[in-house]
């Protein structure tokens, strides 16, 4: 799952947010995909609602010290 969030960071920045490695417009370029796209920012978030998850879950199985 933190793959995709990943994935989709990097579709946002590179599709979504109209980067400039294109000649033309992303929205242009990659029509299908460009509205989707956008939303790629909250992987950011998704990432760390995981990792959070995760690491409060491997907190709750060590017994107390």
């Amino acid at each position: 799952m933190t793959f995709l969030a990943a994935l989709a960071v990097i579709a946002a920045h590179f599709v979504g947010l109209n980067h400039k490695a294109w000649q033309l417009s992303s929205k242009a370029t990659f029509p299908e995909i460009h509205y989707w796209s956008v939303y790629g920012i909250f992987g950011v978030e998704f990432f760390f609602l995981i990792s959070g998850f995760v690491i409060c879950m491997s907190c709750l199985r060590w017994p107390p010290a």
